[in-house]
């Protein structure tokens, strides 16, 4: 492919060669199309430092002439496969043309004449087009876990990559743009950059910075006021305890643990816990009332098990039910009556 008013590469290629000493050719392009810019030899038959013979003639337009690349001196012929001839076309106009070979003439160092079987090139001239391919695709800011997929869009036919931690790698892009790509991010901050080349040579850049987070882990104990919060303990004013086969905390505490806003309606005894996830910026909202099971969980009615509770002048919660409506995990160990939360679960 080849951009109006722009100029572009195209190799005569030469397969399966043996003894080859000297070329020559006709080939027929449309000046409509195409406007030659330059004829160099290849490196097929001077690869060992031979020196080639060389000639062409574009007249008329549209009729190119070419006499070798011929070897010189007693030499034996090349064999193998490489590149015969380096063109250079101009896109002269929008459309659809061919390269065609005629009159082909491949010679042995004897001169005798050597069989060969030629491929027409088909080449697509597009618009002129100086604008840069779309990239789109939504970053969030960090990650919970090490892998993660990059799922986005850019411009059918182009050519993606991706530069992290110093590498270089392809995307694969889909017929209609799309792609999917799994990352693997490192401890703290991921600087990474999305590069795309559409079918006219032109680049779109776009860099991202993605950290990986870690989850919250809590570990408690019933009827015990000490806890651990990553790692760092502290205490509670009022411990874990069972209340009717269920583990029951301050209500304020929990939501700070799990780094939500807690808010308190008094005249409802009804308590609002708001959670943003930092990665993905999922928004949860529990709804909940003193001595009602029922709530809301982002508006709709939610039934926790257990109903929130005042006991001696402190409001309590059931820790499973919060915990889990706001995407913790709970493990329970019975022995040591030992409880991890894990937040987010996932």
């Amino acid at each position: 492919m080849i951009q109006s008013g722009s100029i572009g590469e195209i190799e005569i290629n030469i397969d399966f060669a043996s003894n080859v000493f000297g070329i020559g050719m006709t080939l027929k392009y449309d000046p409509s199309f195409l406007k030659l810019e330059d004829c160099k030899a290849g490196d097929f038959l001077s690869a060992d430092g031979n020196n080639n013979l060389f000639y062409f003639k574009d007249s008329p337009p549209g009729t190119l002439m070419i006499a070798g690349p011929t070897r010189t001196g007693a030499v034996g012929g090349s064999n193998g496969s490489g590149t015969l001839i380096n063109l250079k076309f101009s896109g002269v106009s929008e459309g659809e043309t061919i390269l065609e070979l005629e009159e082909v003439v491949v010679k042995d160092p004897q001169l005798n004449n050597i069989q060969v079987v030629t491929r027409t090139c088909n080449v697509k001239v597009l618009a002129m087009d100086s604008q840069p391919p779309e990239i789109n695709i939504d970053v969030p800011a960090c990650s919970w876990t090490k892998e993660y997929t990059l799922n986005g869009k850019t411009e059918r036919g182009a050519k993606l990559e991706i530069i992290l931690g110093g590498k270089t790698n392809k995307i694969a892009v889909k017929p209609d743009g799309s792609f999917s790509h799994k990352i693997t991010l490192g401890n703290g901050e991921n600087k990474f950059k999305l590069i795309a080349v559409d079918e006219a040579g032109n680049k779109a850049v776009k860099e991202f910075v993605m950290s990986l987070r870690s989850k919250n882990v809590i570990i408690m104990w019933v009827n015990k006021s000490d806890y651990i919060a990553n790692g760092k303990p502290d205490k509670f004013e009022v411990p874990p305890q069972i209340i009717d086969s269920s583990t029951y905390v301050p209500l304020r505490a929990l939501g700070d643990l799990l780094g939500c806003v807690t808010d308190w309606v008094g005249a409802e005894k009804k308590v609002i816990y708001t959670y943003v996830d930092p990665c993905s910026g999922d928004k949860t909202v529990l709804e909940i009332w003193i001595g009602k099971q029922i709530g809301k969980m982002n508006g709709k009615s939610w039934d926790m098990g257990k109903a929130p509770q005042i006991v001696n002048s402190r409001s309590l919660v059931p820790l499973r039910a919060i915990s889990e409506g706001l995407g913790a995990g709970v493990g329970w160990e019975g022995a040591t009556k030992k409880i991890t939360i894990t937040h987010p679960k996932s």
